[in-house]
């Protein structure tokens, strides 16, 4: 096993196709194929299942992607630390989607010109698949709303974000939970820490919703809330920026529902240079909410 083979491995991982690994990694695919192959006669397992033109990780790779991450960035955090080098190498980070839409273009950008020997990767997810990717070290860090830290985590809490209920621009005003049992609730995947809010408002009310709709995206949650259908939780920053958020109402939640604080987090004992740099970055152009 060397650091090449796990490079191909975790890229092939991370983009679920042996050619856009090749293409980020500026090799033919035929090498990446070979050096994986290797790596899993080697471990005495199949990484991936392969359809056709797709990649999926098997049980062991995804068991194996995480310690393959860590070991890149070790071996890249020990050079270095020898060579007392800036910033540099992979970092790989995670992201709830309305954060990364929002509040991070600035900061990507502006990391990417000031450190221009990291790797930058950013990948988004709903907020408990973001935060189990980083206790399962495939990612270094991560932008999430925290309801509460895992043992395995530290962190610091960046912004404040202000939530509010939608509705159909003709619904009646809402001031809890009993004013909405006739209405569908659309929510994303119960991984969404905004969904666990929101359930926590309906039981603060001891209401229970009439049927909760998972949607995919903001866009489908704002279309299917304008037509009436039903309600939704959503972020008053990320309604802002939405096209047609002026045919919806925004009601004003009470209590702690009301404000979801996003942290960035990272596993205990893993802050490096790079990770320092970010957080640098991030007390000097976005000063904290709290």
């Amino acid at each position: 096993m060397d650091f090449t083979q796990l490079e191909y491995f975790r890229a092939a991982a991370m983009l679920g196709s042996i050619t856009g690994a090749a293409r980020q990694l500026h090799k033919v695919p035929s090498n990446i194929t070979t050096r994986i192959r290797q790596l899993e006669e080697e471990l005495g397992c199949q990484l991936f299942i392969r359809e056709k033109q797709r990649i999926h990780l098997s049980a062991e790779g995804k068991n194996f992607l995480g310690y393959a991450t860590r070991l890149l960035e070790l071996a890249e955090e020990g050079r270095r630390s020898i060579q007392r080098q800036e910033p540099g190498g992979l970092f790989t980070l995670g992201a709830v989607e309305s954060t990364a839409a929002i509040r991070l273009p600035d900061v990507m950008a502006a990391y990417h010109n000031r450190y221009p020997n990291v790797t930058l990767e950013l990948f988004t997810g709903l907020s408990d698949e973001v935060t189990e990717s980083v206790i399962n070290w495939r990612y270094a860090a991560a932008f999430t709303d925290v309801m509460s830290l895992p043992p395995e985590l530290e962190g610091i809490p960046l912004y404040k974000e202000k939530m509010v209920l939608i509705s159909a621009r003709d619904h009646a005003p809402i001031h809890g939970p009993q004013d909405v049992t006739d209405d569908a609730v659309f929510a994303f995947r119960n991984t969404c820490s905004y969904r666990r809010r929101l359930g926590k408002w309906f039981d603060e009310g001891h209401v229970q919703p009439k049927r909760i709709v998972e949607i995919e995206s903001y866009h489908s949650m704002l279309a299917c809330v304008s037509t009436g259908a039903g309600i939704a939780l959503i972020q008053e920053s990320v309604l802002q920026t939405l096209p047609g958020a002026a045919r919806v109402t925004a009601h004003a939640l009470t209590g702690d529902n009301t404000i979801a604080d996003i942290w960035l987090i990272w596993r205990k004992g893993t802050r490096n240079t790079n990770l320092d740099a970010l957080i640098g970055l991030l007390d000097r152009q976005y000063p904290s909410d709290s």
